[in-house]
């Protein structure tokens, strides 16, 4: 609870708005801290709801008195200032935080950064590997900016780039670009120049496309990383001494495109996703960084159709972001050509042809005025089917199928693309995963349709390209423990059959269990159900019994334990007091055993049941049947046990065969009477036995 400081608040006037209270309150908390606060700090200032805070919030946003970065939950900040090449910098705020991802997929690289920058003495140079467009320049921005913030260099130093492909039919010319030169080094060397180590001189130097750094120059410059001096072209007794700070950037792999001696002196790599490779939420954040800076460019409110903003986040973009950038330009400058001369205070962005945007389609209003790079509004509007922890907690708490299935496909097709679900449709994985399914079928009895089939093939690829840092297992646990025990029994038997067919090496998927359970929670009978177990010996034969008894009956009645020869009655005995560990089991327990000692059997697990227990020897599919239509029926355990006496006994008849020697059979297709004739007129002649 906050302790407000006394009388501050009494001179604030009658006419002072909630949304202004709200600002004052802030602006007394916060005004020193550098950390800003979340919409859950705010509120205990005023006695309204987290969501009607919220909206003040943004509110106080789009006026320009307070800003807000990209985290979860969203941190909101008072003062900011502007820095040089136009972002938005905190007063004492980490620069890092305008690098969308800096607290998501991007962390470890970002962290990688600070660490190279704070390292003593001169910090360790820095190599930023990845395709064209997904950010390496600006991060060398942000790199030599957190330096300056941190007094690591000086505040007026800059950070001096070159482009090496500029150079690389010439690497004589960057040469003498980087080290200087002297008067007569060459033709037309008419005086001495200074190079780009000398103005990098206590500050960053940023060599871009360094793959196209001539063997040379890689030569030369390593020598200076070395030694720390250097020499002009044209000369080589005058050593120059400078203090520099490297940082390169390549879109190739450094292993072959740069040599071994100087790719050692670079401890420092970090790879850059393409934007398709990004998680949704960054995705939606960058589109609406791009949004803002176009509407203050225009100074314009932009209304961006949730159709258009759909297409725009899945899709792969050969230039990533840097294309990305360009594309939503050109969709703002068609808008702005054709929509200029109405009288509307916003442009529309939409799928429709420029100059007729849609009127029914919904759009999303993007302020000019915000923080670029926070995930507000359009995290709000799409963060409901594009947010994979809250749509699996979700289901979880409801068990809503259908609605699932609908937005676990969005998802997983705005968050992967085309990759998993049209790709993966016909690869190793989903031929693997469906066999599994069918298995499944096969061992519980329950009808796996085409629709269930697809929601599994769903969870099971949300399971598998599910962040390990973004998995809250125990979450979804609790959310669905309300569901039957007996429908997480199948979830067991759905994991271990994925991670038999499925996952050569099985992985963890602490996601899949607790979905599974919910998925399955109306194809299973309540748990007021007695618990039948079949155990025998035999690498399927406890399956095959099981399984043929829960298919006849309609139901998963039947629980089957395959066991190796090798294991004698103790081991059964340990194996099934493990899985009564696991469940709960009230109503009773039948354990079904094709051989070992009943009474030992009976003795060591009774003393880990509480409830009734019934031990049977000589499992049959017959016995089994009979057992899971008993169950299915909801006897109880006293009905069972009353008629299953002398039910099982050994019948045996012995039937003789015929008498040895030649025989004659006479048969006819009319009928035995004249089968009978024939026999009477052959006997007449035929001194042996006839059989008619």
């Amino acid at each position: 609870m906050f302790n407000f400081p006394p009388c501050h608040y009494l001179d604030r006037g009658p006419t002072m708005t909630a949304k202004d209270n709200l600002l004052y309150k802030i602006t007394t908390l916060y005004a020193s801290h550098d950390a800003g606060f979340t919409a859950q700090d705010c509120e205990a200032l005023m006695a309204v709801s987290r969501s009607v805070i919220s909206h003040y919030l943004n509110r106080l946003c789009d006026e320009g008195k307070l800003t807000k970065q990209n985290t979860r939950p969203v941190r909101f900040f008072l003062a900011s200032n502007t820095d040089a090449t136009g972002a938005t910098i905190h007063a004492g705020h980490d620069p890092f935080s305008l690098f969308i991802g800096a607290d998501g997929s991007l962390q470890p690289q970002v962290e990688l950064c600070r660490a190279a920058v704070n390292y003593p003495q001169d910090g360790l140079a820095l190599l930023m590997v990845g395709e064209s467009g997904v950010g390496k320049s600006y991060l060398a921005h942000l790199i030599h900016q957190y330096a300056v913030e941190k007094a690591i260099i000086a505040a007026g130093s800059q950070l001096v780039d070159v482009n090496c492909a500029d150079y690389a039919n010439n690497p004589e010319l960057l040469s003498g670009a980087l080290f200087g030169y002297i008067r007569g080094a060459f033709t037309g060397a008419d005086r001495e120049k200074t190079g780009l180590l000398d103005h990098a001189d206590g500050s960053f130097l940023f060599l871009d496309e360094v793959h196209r750094l001539s063997a040379e120059n890689q030569e030369k410059l390593f020598l200076f990383m070395d030694k720390g001096y250097f020499y002009r072209l044209g000369d080589s007794r005058t050593r120059r001494y400078a203090n520099v700070r490297f940082l390169f950037a390549t879109t190739e792999g450094s292993d072959d495109a740069l040599l071994t001696t100087f790719r050692r002196r670079i401890p420092c790599r970090v790879e850059l996703p393409a934007f398709s490779a990004r998680p949704v939420a960054e995705r939606v954040a960058l589109i609406e960084a791009f949004l803002q800076q176009e509407a203050s460019r225009l100074k314009r409110e932009i209304q961006v159709e949730v159709a258009l903003m759909q297409q725009l986040i899945p899709t792969p973009v050969r230039g990533n972001v840097g294309e990305l950038k360009n594309r939503i330009k050109v969709l703002c400058a068609g808008a702005w050509s054709q929509q200029k001369a109405l009288e509307q205070p916003y442009l529309i962005l939409s799928l429709s042809a420029p100059g007729h945007p849609a009127a029914a389609g919904e759009r999303l209003p993007i302020s000019p005025a915000g923080q670029p790079g926070s995930l507000s509004l359009l995290g709000q509007r799409l963060g409901g089917w594009l947010n994979e922890e809250h749509l699996l907690l979700e289901f979880c708490q409801s068990a809503n199928v259908p609605l699932f299935t609908r937005k676990l496909e969005r998802w997983l097709h705005y968050s992967q693309s085309d990759l998993l679900l049209d790709r993966s449709r016909h690869g190793y994985l989903w031929k693997k995963s469906q066999y599994a399914f069918s298995r499944l079928a096969d061992l519980t009895g329950i009808e796996i349709n085409p629709a269930l089939r697809n929601t599994l093939w769903l969870c099971l690829l949300c399971a598998l390209h599910a962040q390990p840092g973004q998995q809250h297992p125990d979450e979804l646990a609790a959310a669905s423990a309300w569901t039957s025990q007996r429908a997480l029994m199948v979830a067991d038997e759905c994991l271990a059959l994925i991670h038999a067919e499925v996952t050569p090496q099985p992985q963890p998927l602490p996601l899949l269990r607790p979905v599974i359970r919910t998925l399955f929670h109306h194809h299973v009978e309540p748990d007021q159900l007695i618990q039948g177990v079949i155990v025998s010996h035999g690498s399927a034969t406890a399956s095959s019994i099981a399984g043929t008894a829960n298919k006849l009956v309609g139901g998963y009645y039947l629980k089957a334990f395959d066991m190796p020869f090798s294991v004698d009655t103790q081991g059964i005995i340990e194996m099934l007091i493990r899985h009564l560990d696991s469940i709960q089991h009230g109503s009773g327990l039948i354990i079904l055993v094709d051989m070992g000692s009943l009474n030992e059997i009976y003795r060591e697990i009774k003393l880990h049941l509480h409830s009734d227990l019934l031990v049977m020897n000589n499992v049959s599919t017959s016995m089994a049947l009979d057992i899971a239509s008993k169950i299915q029926h909801r006897l109880s355990m006293p009905e069972i046990v009353d008629s299953i006496k002398g039910a099982y006994e050994v019948e045996a008849r012995y039937y003789e065969g015929m008498i040895r020697g030649n025989k004659i059979v006479i048969s006819c297709i009319s009928g035995a009477g004249v089968s009978a004739k024939l026999k009477d007129i052959l006997e007449r002649y035929l001194v042996m036995p006839l059989i008619g």
